[in-house]
């Protein structure tokens, strides 16, 4: 019996040990294993925290690249301002007529010579629209400034017949930028929400629409099928100088660079329209430099591209000058 004992006690004292050791070691496998969890959060949150600033240097680095361009273009931009007080007026003047030609009509009146970038916007590649369009604002702008009445009303409204000034109370608002363009079509109707902050091109339509809203200046436009039927239109244009002599905005499909067009002429071989490229980046200090570098040109009708179609918005808003010489003429007519 005392044998069978001490048997019963030696197997006990086996199976506590083993027990025993088989929790120590499953707290030592859990103890690795937690250190192991920990480690690897460890290291995890660290390659988090490196990837995180490595990511945040990434960051700053583009912003200080796109501040370090910003101030570039703002330096050649004069400081970014809006110095529409210093744009050139005019451009056209003193450009030498063609080969030929002795005469021409071009603009009556004033216009500033708008341009990428001129106000410190950069709308390269898509702003050459919104750029003529500016030109027209300043001459109508211009014109209504000039007029000495504040309201008419019994001023004719056929499109067809130019007006002296529109008929209700006159209005100047200022030349409207890129982002006040595309807010006006949202307004009116003729663009969705999201025009607004676009790089969105606009054509002849769109100039006539903002023009009609800001001024109401309502425009004619013509629709010129093919390049080489431009000759066709040469009447209506010599017209349309000598009765209304507001600049033209010139647009097009193959040929899709917008433009203003301030004059023409009939040469012995060719015709000719004055253009003004709004294409121009950077500050325009002189006329002169622009007319050199073919930013302002007479262009013959055979260069502009043959198989592009032309549209053509012509403000129906005639030049105070034109208006006060037609006034005083009929009466001097009449008088005699």
């Amino acid at each position: 019996m005392l044998l069978i004992r001490d048997d019963l006690c030696k197997l006990l004292t086996l199976v506590v040990l083993l027990v025993l050791r088989s929790k120590k070691k499953k707290r030592a496998k859990h103890k690795a294993k937690k250190k192991l969890l920990r480690a690897s959060k460890h290291k995890a949150k660290k390659k988090v925290l490196r990837a995180s600033k490595r990511m945040r240097r990434e960051e700053l680095a583009r912003d200080n690249e796109e501040e370090r361009k910003d101030l570039k273009r703002k330096v050649r931009m004069v400081g970014g301002q809006d110095y529409t007080m210093e744009l050139l007026s005019n451009v056209h003047e003193w450009l030498q007529l063609p080969e030929g030609v002795t005469e021409a009509l071009t603009v009556s009146g004033d216009y500033l010579y708008f341009h990428y970038g001129c106000d410190g916007f950069d709308d390269r590649g898509w702003g050459c629209g919104y750029r003529t369009l500016m030109s027209l604002c300043s001459w109508v702008r211009g014109q209504l400034a000039i007029a000495a009445p504040t309201t008419i009303t019994d001023a004719p409204t056929d499109t067809d017949t130019p007006t002296a000034a529109p008929p209700i109370p006159l209005s100047r608002p200022p030349v409207p930028s890129n982002r006040r363009i595309q807010e006006i079509l949202v307004e009116i109707g003729d663009k969705e929400d999201d025009f607004v902050g676009s790089k969105d091109w606009i054509g002849c339509v769109e100039v006539s629409y903002v023009l009609d809203s800001l001024y109401s200046t309502q425009c004619k436009i013509i629709h010129v099928q093919r390049g080489s039927d431009l000759c066709e239109h040469v009447d209506t244009l010599r017209q349309h100088f000598e009765e209304c002599g507001s600049p033209i905005m010139m647009g097009g499909d193959t040929d899709n660079a917008s433009k203003a067009i301030v004059g023409m002429c009939e040469g012995p071989d060719d015709n000719y329209l004055l253009v003004v490229d709004p294409h121009y980046w950077g500050i325009a200090k002189e006329s002169s430099e622009l007319q050199s570098r073919q930013w302002v040109k007479w262009q013959p009708l055979s260069e502009f591209t043959q198989g592009s179609f032309y549209n053509l918005c012509l403000p129906q808003l005639a030049a105070h000058q034109l208006t006060t010489t037609t006034t005083t003429t009929t009466t001097t007519a009449a008088s005699s």
